[in-house]
């Protein structure tokens, strides 16, 4: 009985791990906080199954950013 346990949940397994490579790189870009994360998750979803597609998302979600070219707030004025 424990062999068809384990058997059984095999294909489980394989799914979350394709998910979890598929979209590697949209989480990568989740976790450095890329400023361009929804375009890479676009990319990512409708173009990785390509392969090539997959790749450019992975380069680009590996990119660097300057800091300097993120979005801020002004100071707040004292008045």
């Amino acid at each position: 009985m424990p062999d068809s346990m384990f058997a059984s949940s095999i294909p489980y397994v394989m799914l979350v791990a394709g998910l979890i490579l598929y979209f590697l790189p949209s989480l990568i870009a989740v976790l450095r906080d890329h400023p361009q994360t929804l375009p890479i998750f676009i990319l990512d979803l409708l173009a990785a199954w390509t392969g090539i597609g997959w790749i450019v998302a992975v380069v680009w979600a590996c990119t660097s950013f300057p800091a300097a070219n993120r979005a801020c707030l002004p100071p707040a004025s004292d008045n």
